[in-house]
């Protein structure tokens, strides 16, 4: 069963129990205040009708259901209220006073009543059934409680294709940085002139100063290289088909 369900039921429960049970005396002295002593009069003799429209015509003030009512006629207007509202409106909701109002010409009162009433409803609904203290010892698979929120937060899988991509986008950065390290050694060896004008013109001078210590130490170590190939390398007799061979 659904709040708002719930919420229909206890407002059909308290329109059948009451006696104008959504009216309160302040609601009762707000439409006296805004009552004439001859609308007073008016407004409680279409109360006392008991048709769902306002009979039209004749003297308002000698229908036989309202004779009763003349003893107190003049009595203050929220006096006259209370007795019907006590008296034969008791088994009745605002909407049938509200009706009345309308039909003798005053539809901003009418229309007001209706939101204080509907309002001051909502109200105790609210106050001693929906914000009800003792909520929480209700058991928790109760029809009345709501549905907690799910605690456990879905963690999303790894995108394998995105973690390729990564992967080959760092692959060819770090080939593209090899590469262009091996191309310069390559072209400093092979050609020092050539690699040493090219760093002067395009690099910074610290930079063309490592350079040239680099190149330095490539040339001193090459050189090194050859004397000790040449010193270890000897040339041995002639094998048997004629060729030397290196030990």
């Amino acid at each position: 069963m659904s709040r708002s369900s719930v919420s229909f039921l206890v407002l059909s429960y308290l329109a059948r129990v009451a006696a104008v049970v959504d009216l309160n005396q302040q609601q009762i002295q707000y439409v006296a205040d805004h009552l004439t002593y001859r609308k007073c009069l008016k407004l409680i003799d279409a109360l006392n009708q008991n048709g769902f429209l306002l009979k039209e015509g004749g003297d308002e003030t000698s229908t036989p259901s309202s004779q009763p009512l003349r003893e107190d006629a003049r009595r203050p207007c929220v006096i006259q209220l209370t007795n019907w509202c006590n008296g034969p409106g008791r088994d009745m909701t605002f909407d049938f006073l509200a009706l009345r109002l309308r039909e003798i010409g005053l539809q901003k009162v009418a229309d007001t009543l209706s939101k204080k009433v509907l309002h001051e409803t909502a109200e105790q609904l609210h106050r001693y059934f929906l914000d009800d203290p003792f909520k929480e010892m209700i058991p928790t698979k109760s029809l009345m409680l709501d549905k907690p929120p799910p605690t456990e937060e879905l963690v999303p899988a790894p995108d394998l294709e995105d973690n390729q991509e990564k992967l080959f986008v760092a692959v060819t950065i770090l080939g593209t940085i090899c590469a262009t390290f091996c191309t310069c050694v390559g072209v400093c060896l092979a050609c020092p002139g050539l690699g040493r004008q090219v760093c002067r013109r395009a690099c910074p001078e610290m930079c063309a100063s490592c350079f040239e210590v680099a190149l330095d130490n490539c040339g001193r170590f090459a050189k090194s290289f050859n004397q000790s190939a040449n010193k270890h390398l000897f040339a041995a007799p002639q094998g048997r088909r004629g060729g030397p061979f290196m030990v």
